[in-house]
C-alpha cells in the first residue's frame, strides 16, 4: 500500500504549478491526474484537489478528499513500481461520487499514466 505521510504528499506550491504547466494529464470519470517525471525524485510525490467552483460546500469537498486519499492509499503496490515524480490528482464532477467509483477512476487512470 502507498503511504501518504509528510515526506510523500506534494504541497509546495512551485512543484505544483510545474506539474500543471509541464507535466502532462490523464482523466478517467470523475478523476483528472496531471503528472510530472521527474527523475531525479527519489519517490512519488502526490497532491490532491477538489475545486470550490464544482463543490462550494466545504464538508463535501472534504469527504471527497479524504475518499481519494483513502483510495489512492489502498491502491495495490504494483500500480507503484519504479514510480517516481510529481502527481496531482483534481476532482472534477460538480456532485460526490461513491467510493467504488473514485477506486476504478484511479486504478484506472494510474495504470495508464505510470506504465
Amino acid at each position: 500500500m502507498f503511504v501518504l505521510n509528510k515526506s510523500t504528499i506534494l504541497k509546495n506550491k512551485e512543484d505544483i504549478t510545474r506539474v500543471f504547466r509541464k507535466g502532462g494529464s490523464f482523466s478517467c470519470g470523475p478523476v483528472k491526474i496531471f503528472f510530472l517525471s521527474e527523475p531525479s525524485e527519489p519517490a512519488l510525490k502526490v497532491g490532491f484537489s477538489v475545486p470550490k467552483k464544482l463543490i462550494p460546500l466545504a464538508v463535501k469537498r472534504n469527504v471527497i478528499k479524504r475518499r481519494l486519499k483513502e483510495q489512492f492509499r489502498l491502491l495495490p503496490d504494483s500500480i507503484f513500481v519504479n514510480s517516481f515524480g510529481k502527481m496531482f490528482v483534481v476532482y472534477t464532477k460538480n456532485f460526490v461520487c461513491e467510493s467504488e467509483v473514485l477506486c476504478y477512476s484511479l486504478t484506472k487512470a494510474l495504470t495508464k499514466t505510470l506504465h
